[in-house]
């Protein structure tokens, strides 16, 4: 997957990230073995799509794998306070920030991505009602129920 990771830096690395602490199962690996020797062979456009696509399946199987209800992105690294000071955005923030919404069983945040595991699916599903699309600095959070 290194060779390829040009096609996609950003979401290669995260996924990585992701995969360091939570390992796929080995029939998954030999199936992604396959699918990234057909990306190789591809045009630089079509592989670039075909990466990006297999990227985020892989990210999808391990979360669901894994228990995860909850993917957040585009968290920024720093939060505006009110007298113009940024702080970093750590994981203590986000903690106590997620446990505001319901029962917080774990989460991970790996670059500008939180992923939430909920003991309740319902906790979700209000959580993305009320922060999907909603301003977080300059960014714009994206929020998707699993």
């Amino acid at each position: 997957m290194q060779t390829l990771r040009h096609l996609s830096p950003q979401k290669h690395d995260r996924v990585l990230d992701l995969l360091e602490k939570e390992p796929c199962d080995e029939v998954f690996v030999k199936q992604a073995i396959s699918v990234l020797q057909m990306i190789q062979t591809l045009n630089s456009n079509q592989a670039r799509i075909k990466f990006e696509t297999f990227l985020d399946n892989v990210e999808k199987h391990i979360l669901k794998r894994n228990g995860f209800n909850m993917l957040i992105r585009n968290v920024p690294r720093v939060a505006q306070l009110c007298d113009d000071q940024e702080v970093p955005i750590k994981y203590v923030h986000m903690r106590e920030t997620l446990k505001q919404y319901g029962d917080l069983v774990t989460f991970h945040m790996i670059r500008g991505t939180v992923y939430v595991k909920f003991s309740q699916q319902e906790t979700c599903v209000q959580m993305h009602s009320k922060i999907n699309n909603m301003m977080m600095g300059s960014n714009i959070l994206s929020t998707e129920v699993l």
